[in-house]
């Protein structure tokens, strides 16, 4: 239930129907009754004020309404605590340790200030690091683009998208918001994208840590996992670039995006280039060579190729392909064969 209390102010606070206003504060109520007391279900403009939110969330959590509703009117700051005590389903805390300190908060929890102010814990940060920088956030603007009307990004998808790439069931067709709106859109979705960076346990500096949040603001948490178990941080770098499709079709779009995330963690800035960190081969690389020697290649195809291929130091048939099409582009025999006047190719292309 207490979870439940918090979902329902979740729901609430993205709904941007609802509304702040005292004098028509049991609006909000009026019409959630219809819709199973959920806020994100409103669709129609209404207005309610902090306690009224609070009553509401716990009516959604499954509080009778009757037991915080007395004619018509939800609880206020001076009732609310009154109220929630006679249905005998909370507990009250008033300790400095829970009134002076955060340490002790839980989701769900209800914090008031009789007569002043009532609000509900959230959520409780479970791994606290890094933030992300203005120099990351100015990454995700520029591949993420901004609008603020409502549009599917495909057709076939359930949910509608807003602002910096926001998107779910408090996103509704023909809705449009301010580029304020945007912003708070923004900070909202990225600090879910940084608990999960930080989760990784990396010892990251800071344009690492923002080009991984970028990377999981586009590709969700799922692949981030992927890409960073088992990998150190040059082989995370590199695996980074095979991320440029889509329904198996590598797209330019994502293929730029994650060049720049790529040279913002290798170098600390979109656009920096470092040189290839392995040694160069002194013998011919061919299919199903393996080691060093074809991690050397791979970097290279992928510095001059953008082919997204995962240094793995294994020259599978992704990797042959690719070294073919580049031997064709420059002039070179297409025997998919790296020998002295290939590597001399890569090497003056650079």
């Amino acid at each position: 239930m207490r979870k439940k209390v918090a979902d329902g102010m979740r729901k609430a606070v993205k709904n941007l129907l609802i509304g702040y206003d005292q004098n028509n504060r049991n609006s909000l109520l009026v019409n959630a009754r219809n819709v199973d007391y959920d806020p994100s279900r409103v669709t129609t403009p209404c207005e309610t004020d902090c306690s009224a939110l609070v009553t509401l969330a716990c009516i959604y959590a499954g509080i009778p309404e009757k037991a915080l509703v007395v004619d018509g009117n939800s609880a206020t700051t001076s009732t609310l605590r009154s109220r929630l005590q006679a249905t005998g389903m909370v507990d009250v805390y008033t300790g400095k340790e829970y009134t002076a300190s955060t340490e002790n908060l839980i989701e769900g929890d209800i914090l008031l200030s009789e007569g002043h102010h009532a609000a509900v814990v959230e959520e409780v940060d479970e791994v606290k690091g890094m933030k992300t920088s203005l120099n990351g956030l100015s990454l995700i603007k520029q591949f993420e683009g901004c609008r603020l009307q409502a549009y599917k990004a495909v057709p076939t998808e359930q949910c509608y998208t807003i602002g910096y790439g926001h998107y779910g069931s408090d996103v509704m067709p023909g809705m449009t918001i301010t580029q304020e709106q945007a912003d708070a859109y923004l900070a909202q979705d990225i600090t879910k994208y940084e608990k999960s960076v930080n989760a990784t346990g990396l010892k990251l500096n800071q344009h690492q840590f923002d080009a991984l949040v970028s990377f999981t603001y586009n590709c969700g948490s799922g692949n981030l996992k992927k890409l960073v178990t088992g990998r150190d941080l040059q082989q995370i770098a590199d695996a980074m670039l095979s991320y440029n499709k889509s329904g198996g079709q590598v797209l330019a779009g994502l293929t730029r995006r994650r060049q720049a995330e790529h040279d913002l963690f290798v170098s600390g800035g979109i656009g920096k280039k470092t040189g290839n960190p392995y040694p160069e081969p002194t013998k011919n690389i061919r299919l199903n060579s393996k080691g060093n020697d074809v991690r050397w290649l791979q970097w290279m195809l992928n510095d001059k190729e953008h082919c997204g291929l995962i240094i793995d130091g294994i020259a599978g048939p992704k990797t042959i392909s690719c070294l073919t099409e580049y031997q064709i582009h420059h002039d070179l025999v297409p025997d998919g064969i790296c020998g002295p006047l290939t590597r001399a190719s890569l090497k003056l292309s650079s």
